[in-house]
């Protein structure tokens, strides 16, 4: 009777062990859930008008829902401020120009790694949805004038997981407007930060099963 409660505690023991790292397989950075976050945004234009025009900077913000695995979806809108257009010879503009996106994504690797695998922390993805992208000339002297219509916008990016929640994001994106907006194409570089919602309802759901086994431990040990 001595010698069998020592081995019954170690069984115990190696249970609790066993237990004890289902937190860290909880984590899973391809679950469905929202997000939201913002970028920093460098221009190259592609303008077609009367005069040079210098790239730029400007923002980009979003938020969406990711669906499954490997799909997501997400409004996002983006300003380029003031983008100065040289005449040559003519008056001198600056063009701000405003987007409006329902853009659509595809994570190619998602299904290549188990939800919780470090390879899981860096995922690239593809782009593309219809906008509304808006533009204002601002001339001087006067005669200003402003344009909207109907784009598009497609790129790649990818983000990298700094923890479950809060990854670093980074892309690409061209914008082909149509109509009155059609002279003011532009890629857009953007990096910033996105914050993944619901991780604790993921950890808390592995955490409670590993508290449940304890439980019948407990009960099987009375």
């Amino acid at each position: 009777m001595r010698t069998a409660r020592p081995q019954h505690l170690l069984t115990l023991v190696v249970a609790a062990l066993a237990v004890a790292p289902l937190p860290a397989r909880a984590q899973d950075y391809v679950r469905e859930g929202w997000y939201a976050g913002g970028r920093g945004v460098y221009t190259q234009v592609e303008f077609d008008t009367q005069g040079e025009a210098d790239d730029d900077f400007g923002f980009n913000l979003f938020a969406g829902y990711r669906m499954g695995k490997g799909f997501a979806s997400d409004f996002e809108f983006e300003y380029i401020d003031a983008i100065p257009v040289n005449g040559k010879p003519g008056p001198n503009f600056d063009v701000r120009t405003f987007d409006l996106a329902w853009m659509f994504r595809l994570y190619p690797l998602a299904w290549a790694f188990a939800p919780d695998s470090m390879f899981q922390r860096v995922q690239p993805y593809l782009t593309a949805g219809p906008s509304i992208q808006w533009v204002q000339l601002h001339r001087v002297p006067g005669n200003d004038r402003d344009v909207g219509g109907f784009a598009g916008r497609l790129g790649a990016g990818f983000d990298v997981y700094l923890t479950q929640s809060i990854a670093l994001t980074a892309d690409a994106k061209y914008t082909i407007g149509t109509g009155d907006v059609k002279d003011y194409r532009y890629w857009s570089i953007g990096w910033g930060l996105v914050y993944r919602f619901d991780a604790e309802a993921g950890g808390s759901s592995g955490g409670g099963g590993g508290g449940g086994g304890g439980d019948e431990e407990k009960d099987e040990d009375e």
